[in-house]
């Protein structure tokens, strides 16, 4: 099969079309945790997972309050908790 969009991979899960997606973790979760709630499941471990990060140009001023913003948000469960509403609870934690 080939798809065009996203959408229509996903809608090809859900309609049993294919058995099995193979996309980066944050969007597959994303996916179990909203539109394929209670229908889909990741399941394995996370393969090739990469960290991302904000670049900011040399020298600029927003890297130490974007940093601090960070761990503000981390220190206070903020992170965490935007992590569990978008892409469900396994994410986030500092054990992964």
């Amino acid at each position: 099969m080939e798809f065009t969009q996203v959408r229509e991979v996903y809608q090809a899960l859900l309609d049993k079309k294919v058995d099995a997606l193979l996309l980066p973790g944050p969007a597959l979760r994303y996916f179990q945790a909203h539109e394929g709630k209670g229908l889909v499941k990741v399941v394995g471990p996370e393969f090739n997972r990469g960290v991302l990060g904000l670049m900011f140009p040399e020298g600029s001023r927003l890297r130490r309050p974007v940093n601090a913003a960070l761990v503000a948000m981390r220190e206070d469960g903020t992170y965490q908790r935007l992590c569990d509403k978008w892409f469900g609870s396994e994410v986030g934690t500092t054990d992964q």
